[in-house]
């Protein structure tokens, strides 16, 4: 079975019982619903109706898919008007005749939080904390009952409903009752962290300590301020092909690395040399980067280069470099004609990002913060191949 909600209704005492009120209240209001009969019927209401349907005899407990589906979209046309009170009538009734069939509750959940948004922006907030408040008990309700095949294909339209809520919240200035139901829709595997980390009805709740709890629970990092920036950087440069096939060095001497064997990861090359102080300032920066970002995807290759000619001289300098830095990344010995594929070399360090398909889709020079080269990563970490 699925874990309960914390329920933000449970933590106020008082809103449960004015939600539970206007709950029994609506059910005892209810005239006119979707009456299922050998023949057909129609639900009256104001404005598109829903259309007229039969339903096979000893069906009335087992719904078919097809009846169901039907249902929930006439009801979220009839939303899609702005009559989202009808709406909720309508899919309550099927709720209260149909107690079995998981995706009108499911449905009931996102329409009371839409109407309750609806009534936030009317200024009605207490009105729209009730409604809050009841989608929260009926979410519960849904988690507790279905079997774990019916959560997991419930669990997106749940986790998206949960999540308007925590907004409502937020905006109403509940900020312990959001954060609460922004978990929730964590848990229930709300996937675009990203756009809770940028919604601006949700700044209050980001700047507590709870919600950088929450983050570093689920190991979600927030979107570097420069996120933007790069973005806009990568989207104006030119891609070009790459390739490399050279020598390791340091832990990786003997071996001969290729950029196809990080096929599918996010790589930054680093071209650096032991005797660049640039260079060897911003090796902490990738290091960091290794260290927080490989789970994700993230791949870094130092391609290393001798201020002179290879010797043996030139490679234990650069094996006594990776070493005392604590480079965690593979190091390879760079070459001439690897160089020259770049459109143009502007010196050391030189950092080409290359995402999934391996295309460098940004090239800079010079060093640059941690905070530069994180940015452009997280920018190519979520993209898809």
């Amino acid at each position: 079975m699925s874990r309960p909600f914390s329920l933000v209704a449970v933590r106020n005492p008082a809103f449960f019982l004015a939600a539970l009120f206007c709950f029994l209240s609506f059910q005892d209001d209810v005239s006119a619903g979707v009456s299922r009969t050998k023949a057909s019927s129609s639900v009256p209401v104001q404005g598109p109706r829903i259309p007229e349907f039969e339903l096979e005899a000893g069906d009335n407990d087992n719904l078919s898919h097809d009846f169901v589906e039907r249902d929930i979209s006439n009801v979220l046309s009839i939303a899609r008007t702005g009559d989202l009170a009808n709406a909720i009538h309508i899919m309550e009734d099927l709720s209260r005749r149909y107690p079995h069939e998981s995706r009108y509750s499911v449905c009931l959940t996102s329409l009371l939080a839409s109407r309750a948004r609806q009534l936030l922006h009317s200024s009605q907030t207490g009105a729209a904390l009730i409604l809050v408040d009841r989608a929260m008990i009926l979410a519960n309700s849904v988690a507790r009952t279905v079997d774990e095949a019916t959560a997991h294909r419930l669990k997106p339209d749940l986790a998206k409903s949960v999540y308007e809520m925590a907004k409502t919240l937020a905006v109403a200035g509940r900020l312990n009752d959001s954060l609460a139901a922004l978990t929730e829709s964590f848990d229930l595997g709300l996937e675009n962290w990203q756009v809770v980390d940028s919604d601006p009805e949700l700044i209050s709740v980001r700047r507590t300590e709870g919600y950088r709890k929450l983050l570093a629970k689920k190991a979600i990092r927030p979107r570097n301020p420069l996120f933007e920036k790069s973005f806009s950087e990568i989207a104006s440069f030119r891609p070009f092909a790459f390739d490399f096939q050279l020598q390791g060095v340091g832990q990786n001497a003997g071996k001969q690395l290729s950029l196809s064997d990080f096929r599918g990861k996010v790589v930054v090359i680093d071209f650096w040399g032991t005797w660049c102080p640039p260079c060897r300032a911003e090796l902490p920066s990738f290091v960091k980067l290794k260290q927080e970002y490989a789970d994700q995807g993230l791949e870094i290759v130092g391609l290393t280069y001798p201020q002179d000619e290879i010797d043996q001289a030139a490679i234990d300098e650069m094996t006594q470099v990776i070493e005392s830095a604590g480079i965690n990344y593979p190091c390879v010995i760079g070459e001439e004609q690897v160089k020259s594929q770049l459109p143009s070399f502007p010196g050391y360090p030189t950092t080409l990002f290359v995402d999934r398909k391996g295309v460098v889709r940004l090239a800079i020079a010079g060093q640059h913060s941690f905070e530069k080269l994180e940015a452009v990563c997280q920018v190519l970490l979520e993209e898809t191949e």
